[in-house]
């Protein structure tokens, strides 16, 4: 997952809260594990202290690392739909989750195939509250357009 940024874009500091939104898998064993690195995470759990180095790739300007997330709920589901197409057997999980306040962060989009979600990308970052569970691939979050 990476977010593009606008050029000019500087790092921000959280001056109070971000609530947000992170697409994670039901884990092999138990609890859940982000989708593209397969790291655990734990619900009430903060992680910190990571990277978020922007990176000039020629065409655009991005931010590869840190921990990332979408704004709403909306973008979140519509984004869980896309993972859901591509990879059939998986389950997603849909978590409500706080950019702490004093945190370092970018704000701007995610793709996945041809949309654009607005997001995040933060040092840090806490795992609130389970909010949406695909038990049976249930694709009723999704707005069919």
């Amino acid at each position: 997952m990476c977010l593009k940024i606008r050029k000019n874009a500087k790092v921000k500091t959280a001056e109070k809260d971000i609530v947000c939104y992170k697409v994670v898998e039901k884990g092999a064993k138990s609890g859940y594990v982000t989708p593209f690195f397969n790291m655990p995470i734990s619900i009430g759990e903060e992680y910190g202290d990571v990277s978020l180095e922007k990176k000039d790739n020629i065409y655009e300007i991005v931010v590869e690392e840190g921990y990332h997330s979408l704004k709403t709920f909306e973008d979140a589901a519509d984004y869980t739909a896309m993972l859901m197409l591509v990879h059939q057997f998986h389950l997603f999980t849909i978590v409500k989750c706080v950019i702490p306040k004093g945190a370092k962060y970018y704000d701007g989009r995610t793709p996945m195939f041809c949309k654009l979600y607005n997001g995040y990308a933060s040092d840090k970052i806490r795992y609130t509250e389970v909010v949406y569970e695909d038990r049976e691939k249930d694709y009723s979050i999704i707005k069919w357009v």
